[in-house]
């Protein structure tokens, strides 16, 4: 019984700490808003900063620090940002043109290869939306599927059974595409294997040693895949297929 008061105040303690910092972390989001409309991009980036210090994300705050780092012509960074408001807002027009408008800015322009016309649609479609979304929606689909199942095995009308069962397996069918929709796309978020060149310029190897001979070279800027990892070193991978060791200090991972 004594130790009740201690735990209270322990768990007072903590949601006022919890909610001390949700009011700074506004209070930080609008004052960036506010620098950024005023011009005053490094202010703005400093306060956007300040937020996700504190270990808070979202779309709107990646979003917004991008576009300052654009404006500030920081385009490495902005790169950055706008790739990890991509992943947690997939499918989002203006979080695509920006990104592109970027992408322009930077000195490597790697050509992708090209992707089976199915597997790009399935890809774009599952992009479209979050990961919280389809999942909803797989268990809203679920639900239903199960209701339709019921109604078939209490009707007692024939032709309502026959509906009600087809409706029931379609709709289940729906919601396990979704439910796959979800995985792949939470797959996406928690995979970690994408990055973004952060040193000016950058020499390819062919292992990962220091000795190892040069296979290509790449610059600030460019989105690569993380494939491996050795010690101090990335095994990464280009859109267009190309491959090789860099350090681990060139790149910061998405």
């Amino acid at each position: 019984m004594k130790k009740t008061p201690f735990l209270l105040i322990f768990f007072i303690s903590i949601n006022l700490i919890m909610f001390a910092q949700e009011d700074k972390n506004i209070r930080f989001f609008n004052d960036g808003n506010k620098y950024y409309a005023s011009g005053k991009y490094d202010d703005a980036i400093e306060n956007y900063e300040k937020i996700i210090n504190s270990g808070f994300e979202s779309p709107e705050l990646y979003f917004n620090i991008a576009n300052s780092y654009y404006r500030s012509n920081k385009f490495t960074y902005s790169i950055y940002y706008y790739e990890k408001a991509k992943i947690l807002l997939p499918g989002d027009n203006e979080i695509e043109h920006n990104l592109e408008k970027a992408e322009l800015k930077i000195q490597d322009k790697i050509q992708k290869i090209p992707e089976f016309v199915l597997i790009r649609v399935i890809k774009n479609i599952i992009n479209s939306e979050s990961v919280s979304f389809w999942a909803y929606t797989s268990l809203t689909a679920f639900i239903l599927s199960l209701l339709a199942i019921i109604l078939f095995l209490f009707s007692k009308i024939r032709k309502v059974k026959k509906i009600s069962f087809l409706l029931g397996i379609l709709i289940f069918m729906f919601s396990l595409t979704t439910f796959v929709f979800a995985r792949v796309q939470y797959s996406n978020l928690m995979a970690n294997n994408t990055a973004i060149i952060f040193t000016h310029s950058v020499w390819v190897k062919s292992s990962p040693v220091e000795d190892a001979s040069d296979l290509f070279n790449i610059h600030e800027g460019l989105k690569v895949r993380i494939e491996e990892e050795s010690n101090d070193w990335y095994e990464i991978k280009l859109s267009d297929g190309k491959d090789g060791w860099v350090k681990k200090e060139v790149l910061k991972i998405i």
